[in-house]
C-alpha cells in the first residue's frame, strides 16, 4: 500500500463539467489507478494526481502539495486515512470512518463525550490530532464488544444506567478501561477514573453500581 502522494486540486470551477476522473494512487512512480464519478462524490474534494481515460488532462488551475497517509489500526482493523493530520480523530471517526457511537459533546476534551481507546488508555478522540494515531490501536465503542455482550454493557442495562443516553458510549469506555487495570475497583477508584466524564442526567450513581456490578461485586 502506499503511504505518500501527490494531491492535485482543481482551482475555482476547474473541475465543472467533468463527468468522471482516473485517480492514480501510490507510492513514487507505483500507481494504482481508481475511478471517482464527481456525481457520487461531489465536485470539490480533494483527488489524487487525476487523468481522464486518454492523454493527461489537468485543470489548468492546480495545486500541488505532498500529503501524507496515515494508517492505523481501529477495531482490529487496519484503516487508512487521508485527512489532514491536525483533523481530530473524533471527525475521521464519525465523518471518514462512519462510527457514530462516539459522539461530539464540548469539543475541548471536557465532557468526555468522545471518549476511545488509544492504545488501550482512554483518550478524549476530539483532542487527538489525526498525526498521533500513525500506527497505533483505537478502540471506539463499537469495538468494545461484537454483539453488545461487554459485562460493562450488559451492567449497564440491569443498572438501567441511561437516562438521555448521549454520554454514556464514553463513560463505558471509560469505565472498561479502569476495569482493565482495576479489576475489582472502590468508590473512589470509580469516581477517579469517571471525573472527566459528565453525565447532564446526572446518572452517576447509577454508573457506580453498573461498574460494581461488572467487576462482579454486585448491585
Amino acid at each position: 500500500m502506499w503511504d505518500r502522494m501527490l494531491v492535485i486540486t482543481a482551482g475555482a470551477g476547474g473541475a465543472e463539467g467533468i463527468s468522471s476522473w482516473r485517480v492514480l494512487t501510490g507510492p513514487l512512480g507505483v500507481f494504482e489507478s481508481h475511478r471517482f464519478n464527481l456525481s457520487e462524490i461531489g465536485v470539490g474534494l480533494t483527488l489524487v494526481l487525476a487523468i481522464l481515460d486518454g492523454p493527461l488532462a489537468i485543470p489548468e488551475r492546480i495545486h500541488c502539495v505532498e500529503f501524507l497517509m496515515t494508517a492505523f489500526e481501529i477495531n482490529g482493523r487496519r484503516v487508512e486515512s487521508m485527512s489532514a493530520p491536525d483533523t481530530p480523530l473524533l471527525w475521521v471517526i464519525r465523518d471518514d470512518l462512519r462510527l457514530t457511537g462516539t459522539k461530539f459533546g464540548c469539543g475541548i476534551g471536557q465532557c468526555g463525550s468522545c471518549t476511545v481507546h488509544l492504545d488501550g488508555a482512554p483518550v478524549r478522540s476530539c483532542q487527538i490530532p489525526l498525526s498521533l494515531v500513525e500506527g497505533k490501536r483505537v478502540t471506539t465503542i463499537e469495538g468494545l464488544s461484537d454483539n453488545g455482550d461487554h459485562p460493562l454493557q450488559l451492567a449497564w442495562i440491569e443498572e438501567q444506567v441511561p437516562q438521555c443516553g448521549y454520554c454514556q458510549s464514553g463513560q463505558l469506555m471509560s469505565a472498561a478501561a479502569l476495569l482493565r487495570d482495576t479489576p475489582r475497583p472502590t468508590d473512589a477508584d470509580i469516581d477517579n477514573a469517571m471525573s472527566g466524564n459528565l453525565c447532564r442526567c446526572g446518572t452517576y450513581q447509577r454508573i457506580r453500581r453498573a461498574v460494581h456490578r461488572a467487576a462482579g461485586g454486585g448491585a
